[in-house]
């Protein structure tokens, strides 16, 4: 399930914190903090995936030749150990932290892609960014530390820069001995922050998107949404394993206590659990329900009923059965599915087109297969097989061998569409000589291999 979440907080001298400890910490590796000749070695940790130190685009030398290089612990180290150098207020602060999870439906790759477009805008304002991607037990996250003072020729700026107005002047305040230019802190205030966080969540959608993820995240608050239930809290693995030995903590007792009230409204309005099915995708499996339940319930009784009242809402449409390879699949009938729903039953045609970017030739289980998972029931599935428009773009481009043992015995009819019509005729003919040379049945591999070769073939 795609999570919001993004945490800020600072990392300040007044607190007694050290920017280099945090960064080894976070980098899991070695670090000396020069002002006070300390070391700090984490290098037991194994859950970092990825780091990187990423500056601005018109950072100065002196700052690319300290901290712009290839190693990106090396480039921590010296990076922090400067701002350190740089601080002389008591308070100072040393860095702003973003903790963020990385959605489990991005890969590896994707995530640390997402990471670095979000951190590549923050250095367009000027800051210098230290991010390292942590991925313990499924749980992917950032750690991204930035500079709160702005990068000059000769060193780091002060906290405080000049407020401009719409035109790039100055803003100037009234005092009693006159006109004084007004400053704000570098770090920026609460709207900064909201704009950061929606910006988080936009990036996030986007990768989403492009990675076939129908699953979305929203930065707003409960409360902006108009949802009736009360947020839930970061639990956090200290809290989870004292209370996995039995031990109460007041974090624990406040979360149990959320989950009461929630699960008290559920009883009464299980639809008020909709939105936050809708945010898995357009198609949840009975997994996704029962997760979406022990979010909200105290215990594993309150979870089951919650299951059961979330299965008997009318909103809740069953598009597929379940069996022992495949889990049952449910689509979440909120306004904007229904929309999209209503187009595609509109003008089915359209799934053809998704399907032809996977497969030149298609079987009408492959068409079903493909209206399931946009969120159709079964009878929305076969009254669009029964559509002209969509029957008018399928061709029969011959039949899918059953068994290599028995050539001649006709498979599954398979259909194409006039602009692959001749690269499906290849499909089959491929496929049909794998099969027989190999002795078995075409396998996802072979088939997959095949329309490569003819998408290569077409110059498609």
């Amino acid at each position: 399930m795609a999570i919001y979440h993004m945490q800020s907080k600072f990392i300040s001298a007044s607190s007694g914190a050290s920017a280099v400890a945090a960064a080894a910490y976070r980098h899991a590796t070695t670090m000396r903090d020069e002002k006070t000749g300390e070391r700090h070695s984490y290098n037991g940790k194994s859950d970092v995936v990825h780091k990187h130190v990423m500056l601005p685009a018109d950072a100065p030398t002196w700052a690319r030749n300290s901290f712009g290089t290839d190693d990106a612990d090396a480039n921590s180290e010296a990076l922090w150990n400067s701002v350190h150098a740089s601080n002389g207020r008591a308070n100072g602060r040393y860095a702003q932290e973003f903790e963020m999870a990385i959605p489990r439906e991005l890969s590896q790759e994707e995530g640390i892609d997402l990471i670095h477009k979000f951190a590549a805008s923050m250095t367009e304002e000027g800051r210098v960014v230290d991010f390292a991607i942590h991925d313990a037990d499924g749980n992917p996250h950032v750690h991204m530390m930035m500079t709160t003072k702005r990068l000059t020729d000769d060193g780091w700026g002060a906290h405080g820069v000049p407020v401009l107005d719409s035109n790039g002047q100055r803003v100037y305040r009234q005092t009693k001995s006159g006109p004084r230019v007004l400053y704000r802190e570098f770090t920026g205030g609460p709207q900064e922050l909201r704009d950061w966080r929606a910006r988080w969540a936009n990036m996030t959608n986007e990768a989403l998107e492009e990675a076939g993820s129908t699953a979305r995240v929203d930065h707003r608050s409960h409360a902006d949404r108009g949802l009736e239930l009360v947020p839930t809290m970061k639990q956090g693995p200290a809290t989870t394993r004292l209370l996995a030995e039995g031990l109460e903590t007041d974090r624990g007792d406040q979360i149990r206590e959320i989950q009461r009230f929630n699960s008290a409204r559920l009883q009464e309005q299980p639809k008020l659990i909709l939105p936050f099915l809708a945010e898995r995708g357009h198609v949840v499996t009975g997994a996704d329900i029962e997760a979406i339940a022990r979010r909200f319930a105290p215990d594993d009784e309150h979870a089951l009923r919650l299951c059961d009242q979330i299965l008997n809402l009318p909103q809740l449409v069953q598009l597929t059965n379940g069996n022992e390879k495949y889990p049952a699949r449910f689509s979440v009938r909120d306004f904007e599915n229904q929309k999209r729903i209503d187009a595609l039953l509109a003008a089915p045609e359209q799934i053809i087109d998704e399907i032809n970017e996977k497969e030149s030739a298609f079987s009408i289980a492959d068409i079903k297969r493909t209206f399931s998972y946009n969120g159709l029931a079964r009878s929305e599935i076969s009254n669009c097989l029964k559509s002209p428009e969509l029957r008018a773009r399928l061709r029969v481009v011959g039949t899918h061998p059953v068994d290599a043992h028995q050539p001649g015995k006709s498979g599954k009819k398979m259909y194409s569409t006039p602009e692959f019509i001749g690269l499906g005729k290849e499909f089959l003919s491929d496929s049909y000589t794998l099969s027989f040379s190999r002795r078995h049945k075409v396998s996802n591999a072979d088939i997959l291999d095949v329309i490569k070769r003819g998408l290569r073939g077409s110059g498609q």
